[in-house]
């Protein structure tokens, strides 16, 4: 339930606090989960720049894969929802319920005291930026576009990578007394289409009547 978004414009979320927690949370529970069973050594290497990135951050190609279908995975065949994954068996603790619940509780409460030690025990002042500073560490889920021209565009707060983006044209503020409506165009001086004043649908129906009677009157002309 927590958005990692900044609405009051302060420079950091609303819900710091929960995405703070969730993200140690989770770096902690799948060095916990996986660590024991795979080596600590090869679930590090796994975490390659294009493999299961355990930090990855919402770039400009969107986040890679964090380990979420795997602990998904072990954590639904504790709750007895799914098969336990086929090939390279793996478990979320003993694989029980009582196990996985318990290794998820023990690693919350490692993942609360990693970050008390920076931000401090008072979980309502924990604040996540919303921007990194100086724009050089990986430490917040800002945005960076790629530079493909002459003027760089700076970061900016993470936005999810939607499917489909709209353009909007601001032309201006907004002046006291200036209606939103939008307004018909003018029509034009010599009586074209746009004399029409924002009603082309005539002009159209008129075209098509003036076509159609065109056709009849070259049927009626045809020789029979």
């Amino acid at each position: 339930g927590a958005h990692r978004r900044d609405t009051s414009a302060d420079g950091f979320y609303e819900d710091s606090t929960a995405v703070l927690a969730f993200d140690a949370w989770w770096r902690q529970l799948v060095h916990d989960i996986y660590d024991p069973q795979l080596d600590a050594s090869v679930v590090t290497l796994l975490q390659g720049p294009m493999n299961l990135v355990l930090d990855g951050r919402p770039v400009q190609s969107g986040f890679y894969d964090g380990w979420y279908g795997q602990v998904s995975d072990v954590v639904r065949a504790a709750l007895g929802k799914s098969a336990k994954p086929s090939g390279l068996t793996t478990q979320c603790g003993d694989g029980t319920l009582a196990g996985c619940r318990a290794l998820l509780r023990t690693a919350l409460g490692k993942a609360l005291e990693t970050v008390a030690a920076t931000e401090g025990t008072d979980l309502g002042a924990w604040k996540k930026p919303a921007l990194c500073p100086d724009d050089d560490t990986p430490t917040c889920d800002e945005n960076r576009p790629i530079t493909a021209g002459a003027i760089a565009t700076p970061a900016h707060p993470f936005q999810n990578r939607g499917t489909y983006h709209q353009a909007v044209e601001v032309l201006g503020p907004l002046t006291p007394g200036r209606s939103t409506r939008p307004t018909r165009p003018a029509p034009a001086a010599n009586g074209g289409l746009a004399a029409t004043g924002g009603a082309p649908l005539l002009a159209v129906l008129g075209l098509l009547l003036l076509g159609g009677a065109y056709t009849v009157r070259m049927r009626s002309a045809r020789p029979r």
